[in-house]
């Protein structure tokens, strides 16, 4: 493991210039043209250093924006936001996404723990590129704690569905203590950079995961659901760094068909999830496209911590 206080990169990756976009950067530094898997880039050296330089130009940006957002709020205006460039090329991912209803007499003792082996799992086992997890703040459906996890495909999925440390930890720090839970797995493009796929650097380090899991009519037509999912999608786009990632899709997990579709918002503050989810913008989307083709929406919310300093 490479610490980011200790180690200096070589003349040639030293890339970290603050001025400098961050995610053109990183779409210049993708493997284009090998099959990406952790087994092949975990080895790289050079893969680490480049991951140190993104994550200083993360910091930088992120630095930048949350500064405009606090200004823009004490003078009582709105804050200026930028929209990204577009994000292409994209590279395909699996999102899985956990929401779990644990006992009332499940104490934090037992949660740090099961939620210390849950994260954890990306560290011995092989096909998980990217964790983040917490406690619901808004208690949803009587939800308590939530896991997002993703893999690089389906079958990496499947893996981990068989794994027997998988098994282990499910049977013995979650079942007894959990009454229900709720799981849907899709499919979901991601900017083809090292930190969106692995949803790594600054902007990554802390935030908050919003999880909304629908539940689609039947008889409404899939381009109606694409057309509302896609009015979404770039309304996000639009709001620039209010908004670190967003990814949608339709659920296609076998242990949970309450819901049909699951989407993923991560935001980079709790103010930043107010300022956007408040917008007369979004509340449209919502009400006119999200709502009429929905029989059922649960929506929760959970702080994102940092993980430490260290690039593994």
């Amino acid at each position: 493991m490479l610490s980011l206080t200790t180690l200096s990169p070589p003349p040639h990756l030293l890339l970290s210039l603050p001025c400098f976009p961050s995610r053109l950067l990183a779409s210049s530094l993708c493997f284009v043209g090998t099959q990406f898997t952790p087994q092949r880039l975990q080895p790289w050296a050079a893969f680490r250093w480049a991951s140190l330089a993104l994550i200083n130009c993360q910091r930088y940006l992120t630095k930048s924006r949350m500064e405009n957002f606090e200004l823009a709020a004490s003078q009582g205006q709105d804050p200026v936001v930028e929209a990204p460039p577009t994000l292409k090329p994209t590279r395909r991912v699996i999102e899985h996404v956990t929401l779990f209803q644990m006992n009332e007499d499940f104490s934090k003792d037992q949660a740090t723990v099961m939620l210390d082996y849950l994260y954890t799992m990306q560290y011995q086992m092989r096909g998980i590129i990217a964790v983040s997890l917490g406690y619901v703040n808004n208690n949803a459906e009587g939800c308590t704690h939530a896991s997002v996890m993703r893999f690089p495909s389906v079958e990496t999925l499947k893996a981990y569905y068989e794994h027997p440390i998988r098994t282990m930890i499910t049977n013995e720090y979650i079942i007894p203590y959990q009454h229900e839970f709720i799981c849907v797995d899709y499919e979901a493009d991601v900017q083809d950079d090292i930190m969106s796929i692995f949803r790594r650097g600054e902007e990554f380090e802390r935030g908050v995961e919003n999880v909304m899991f629908l539940k689609v009519k039947e008889g409404i037509g899939p381009g109606i659901v694409q057309q509302a999912l896609r009015s979404l999608s770039d309304l996000i786009q639009d709001f620039g760094s209010l908004v670190v990632q967003h990814t949608a899709g339709t659920n296609f997990g076998n242990l949970n068909k309450d819901y049909t579709h699951g989407m993923i918002t991560r935001f980079p503050s709790e103010e930043a999830k107010t300022i956007f989810t408040q917008h007369p913008s979004f509340l449209e989307v919502m009400e006119n496209k999200v709502f009429p083709m929905s029989s059922k929406v649960l929506s929760v919310d959970f702080a994102v911590e940092p993980i430490g300093t260290t690039v593994l």
